[in-house]
Parts: C-alpha cells; sequence; structure tokens
C-alpha cells in the first residue's frame, strides 16, 4: 500500500458507515472542505456542459497572485501526483535519485518512464530534517532528478528552503534536475518563506510541486500544481492530456487559494495540536515521535507487534492509521497517524496509551 485513505476498504473491513470511521490514515485538514470550495463547486455545475479552459487561466491568476510567482511558470494538474509523472516524462532523467523513505510515487513515476531508480536512505528518528548532502552530493550526476520531499512525508519534519539552498545551487551547476515537493507545505503559517517557489526564476533545473488535496480536505476534487522553468513548461506541454484539470477543479482551487481566513484557521488549529502532540506524544517513554511541522506524526514503537496491537485496539474502534512497513527505510514498528481536532485527537492518545 502506497497511499492511506482507503475509506472503501475500510468500511468493508470495520462494517462501518464512512461517517462512524476516523480515518487518521490519510492526512487531510480536519476542519474540512471550505464553504467557499463548495459553493465554487456548486456554482461551476453549470459548466460541466463545456470542455475546461485548456490554460486554467483563472485558477493559475489566483495562484499567481496567493504565492507571489509569474503565472507562465505554473503548470496545473490532476493533484499532484499528475504533476508527479507529467516532471519525470518530460525530463526523462537516466536515474531518479529518490531520498528514503518517501511517497512512493516518486519511484513509480520512474519506472514507468524508464529511469533507473537510486534509493539514498536518510536518518528517520531525529527531531530535524537530516538531507545527507554528502552522499547525495558524490552520487548526483548530470542528467540524473532527484526527488525531495519538505515538509517530509512520512516523518513529518521539514526546514525552510534557505537552509539547503547553497546545495541545490551547487547540483544545479552540475546540471542535476531537482523536484522539491512541498504538497505539506501550505499547513505551514510561513510557508513563504520556506517554499523553493521563488528561486525557480533563476536555478535552470530546479521545480516544485504543490497539492490542494491535503490542506483543503479535498482528495476527490484533484488538483496540484507545480512552478516550472519556461523550457519544462514547454515541455510538458507537448505530452500531456490539455483537459485532466476538470472544470470543478478549476473552481474548487481558484476559491480555495482565495480563502485566506480558511488558511489562517487551518494554521491556528495545527499549532494547537502540535502543542498537544509536544505534551502527550512527546514525553512518552513507550514510543518515539518525530516534532511535526505537518498536520502527522510519525510514532515507533517499541516493535512490530506492539504496533500491531495499536492498530488492532485503533481498529475495532473505528480508527485506521497508516502501517508504514512499506516505506524503504521503515518498518513495521512505525505508524504514520494524522491529526485531527482535539477530541479525536485526545481519543486516539488515550487508546494508544491504554494498549502499551
Amino acid at each position: 500500500m502506497i497511499h492511506g485513505g482507503d475509506i472503501v476498504t475500510y468500511r468493508q473491513r470495520s462494517g462501518r458507515l464512512a461517517q462512524d470511521i476516523l480515518d487518521c490514515s490519510a492526512n487531510l485538514n480536519p476542519l474540512g472542505v471550505p464553504a467557499s470550495v463548495m459553493e465554487a463547486l456548486s456554482a461551476a455545475m453549470t459548466a460541466v456542459v463545456h470542455y475546461p479552459d485548456p490554460e486554467q487561466r483563472e485558477v493559475k491568476a489566483v495562484l499567481a497572485k496567493r504565492f507571489k510567482v509569474a503565472a507562465e511558470t505554473i503548470l496545473c494538474a490532476n493533484g499532484a501526483t499528475e504533476a508527479i509523472d507529467l516532471l519525470t516524462r518530460a525530463i526523462r532523467p537516466k536515474r531518479c535519485l529518490i531520498l528514503e523513505p518517501a511517497f512512493g510515487e516518486y519511484e513509480m513515476a520512474a519506472l514507468r518512464n524508464g529511469s533507473t531508480v537510486v534509493h539514498i536512505p536518510m536518518h528517520v528518528d531525529t527531531e530535524r530534517v537530516d538531507f545527507p548532502w554528502g552522499l547525495i552530493e558524490s552520487m548526483a550526476r548530470q542528467g540524473d532528478l532527484l526527488w525531495i520531499n519538505n515538509p517530509h512525508n512520512p516523518l513529518g519534519i521539514g526546514q525552510p528552503f534557505a537552509a539547503w539552498s547553497s546545495h541545490v545551487e551547487e547540483l544545479n551547476r552540475r546540471g542535476v534536475q531537482i523536484v522539491v515537493d512541498e504538497s505539506f507545505l501550505d499547513f505551514v503559517a510561513e510557508d513563504n518563506t520556506w517554499t523553493a517557489m521563488h528561486d525557480v526564476a533563476s536555478m535552470p533545473h530546479l521545480a516544485v510541486i504543490r497539492s490542494a488535496t491535503k490542506v483543503f480536505a479535498m482528495p476527490g476534487v484533484r488538483f496540484g500544481f507545480a512552478i516550472v522553468t519556461s523550457p519544462l513548461a514547454e515541455a510538458i506541454a507537448r505530452i500531456r492530456d490539455p483537459w485532466s484539470v476538470s472544470s470543478l477543479a478549476q473552481a474548487a482551487a481558484a476559491a480555495a487559494y482565495r480563502d485566506t481566513v480558511y488558511l489562517e484557521q487551518t494554521h491556528s488549529w495545527l499549532a494547537q495540536e502540535q502543542d498537544f502532540v509536544a505534551s502527550t506524544w512527546g514525553r512518552s517513554g513507550l514510543l518515539r515521535v518525530n516534532a511535526p511541522v505537518a498536520p502527522y506524526v510519525l510514532a515507533r514503537f517499541a516493535d512490530d507487534k506492539a504496533a500491531q496491537q495499536v492498530t488492532l485496539v485503533l481498529e475495532r474502534d473505528g480508527i485506521f492509521i497508516r502501517d508504514c512497513a512499506s516505506f524503504r527505510g521503515l518498518d513495521g514498528a512505525h505508524r504514520r497517524i494524522a491529526l485531527k481536532r482535539r477530541e479525536d485527537n485526545e481519543r486516539v492518545w488515550k487508546l494508544v496509551m491504554s494498549t502499551l
């Protein structure tokens, strides 16, 4: 399994209705879909009798204003996963360098496009991001594609781009393409000072991916985007489906990224729940968690047996978490647990503690 959030399987496994399941396996904003998005989707229904705008003009204008980037550098996609695939297809790397553990779509996109995959291990039980730059720079060469995830999934930790931009500059000079996946960066209140978006214009081999799925809790709508250089944008235009981003997705994303109040509420919620994690999970001697900047924790239990027992106890109560054994570099003792509203987080924590 490379994804959480398989609500159909969870319903079948538990015999519960969807509304009676607490899905902590997918890192979706528990504030729910913004009301502005629901209104935009309703209004956009009349447009489904026409083809969607292949240039995605309205949503690009909104994104350009929100992130202070040029509209022509924005690549809209049917979710971040399509952006990952399009970038890989257009770049056509000889090798894909993947920092492990990692989102499984990087490797799948590489294999679909005939690239050799090079796995580079990271330290996983750490309080801060520890990208192994010495190893990366010794291995990377011209024609390679390096995937970097910030904030990291599933570790939940991250750093501002300025903390490691010098390494990216060096790799750029050597002709190594770098894609920074910032799918969870909208959860960080200081995202405009953390992002690598504004450096794409000065680095010819840099691209950045964002996702609306997680922060706006709308995985069924499918919208993601990338910031790319002009040559890369032209290469992608030649190989893509011009109508992969539906009218509904464009309308929903435009409304979502205009909704600054919702994002402020999200940042306030997450700051409070990060404090809760620090005072509970972070102080327990029975398991280990990283201090997250993202809306989830990576928990390492004493062993596989303890993690499995916790998983079973939670599932009996209708709570599903993400088994991380499929992540290279993690094992059966690791679980990723999405943060929800306080009462739900307290419920999960009490059940975990009652099991250990």
